[in-house]
């Protein structure tokens, strides 16, 4: 017969339990998000800029090609 040997035992863990909605939503609600508006307001004005001063060359440049084949 084969002796008993603690390190040939397999435990079987349980399943971790599932948390409730409250318990879910209270854990959500208390982590710490960091707050990224202010990118959205800067970026949307530099990318305004950056348009309009693309925009601004690209008209130069059409202007200038139409005014050397005139």
């Amino acid at each position: 017969m084969a002796k008993h040997k603690p390190r040939t035992i397999i435990r079987l863990s349980q399943a971790p339990k599932t948390p409730k909605a409250s318990q879910f939503l209270a854990h959500y609600f208390a982590m710490e998000r960091p707050n990224t508006t202010h990118l959205f307001f800067s970026k949307g004005i530099i990318d305004f800029l950056l348009g309009f001063v693309i925009g601004i060359l690209v008209g130069l440049i059409i202007a200038i090609m139409a005014a050397g084949t005139v």
